[in-house]
């Protein structure tokens, strides 16, 4: 009877650390799958944001080959991502801005990022046209590098700003130049005025004044 007891009581705390283990599960399930969802709705959000930005947002692999390609890129070069996804970076980065590109990527492998810079892309239609440009490594989860996110932003209407104002202010510049001239060309006028109005004015003094015979006195 006290074997059977023991037997009982040994299978009763199996049954019991079995059942904290299973709640530990559960907890464990529950937990992973509440981390899942976040991480789904953080990247369902982070989609969000690529998708409506109106800055042209790419993702191309380590050999430069487009990937992902939002609809603002779209808008911004005329390219549809059915169209461009699969073909080298190059097809809108052409020649020196392309050169400029793998400089800025040479920068990311050796310091691990990039400053942004300046360039002129190429749009479908055959035109170029003004961005700012970011690029950042994209890495695996072992921190390996396997391709770059490139951010391009058109500009055009900023540096067309920034040119009409440098013109302003080369006009303002002129004109001030063209016053200081004016004042002082003005100013040797009058001085030249004044200076021969008085040597005129000793001339007519001589001139007026008698001159005394020979051997006079006065």
């Amino acid at each position: 009877m006290a074997d059977r007891l023991a037997v009982l009581e040994r299978r009763a705390q199996l049954v019991d650390e079995l059942s904290q283990e299973l709640d530990d599960t559960n907890r464990g399930l529950i937990a992973l799958h509440t981390e899942l969802e976040a991480t789904r709705a953080a990247e369902a959000r982070l989609a969000a944001i690529v998708a409506a930005s109106d800055d042209a947002m790419i993702s191309v692999s380590a050999a430069h080959v487009v990937q992902t390609w939002n609809p603002g890129a779209e808008r911004l070069f005329g390219h549809t991502e059915h169209h461009i996804r699969g073909q080298s970076i190059d097809t809108i980065v052409p020649g020196a801005a392309f050169a400029a590109y793998r400089a800025v990527v040479e920068q990311i492998h050796a310091h691990g990022h990039a400053d942004s810079y300046q360039s002129r892309w190429l749009c479908a239609d055959g035109s170029e046209i003004d961005v700012a440009v970011t690029v950042s490594p994209m890495r695996d989860t072992d921190g390996a590098l396997i391709g770059f996110t490139t951010a391009a932003r058109n500009i055009t209407h900023q540096l067309a700003a920034q040119a009409e104002l440098a013109a302003a202010r080369a006009d303002r510049e002129v004109m001030t130049e063209r016053d200081r001239i004016a004042r002082d060309l003005h100013d040797m006028v009058i001085q030249r005025v004044f200076g021969a109005g008085l040597a005129l004015q000793s001339l007519t003094a001589r001139i007026t004044t008698p001159t005394p015979p020979p051997g006079s006195t006065r």
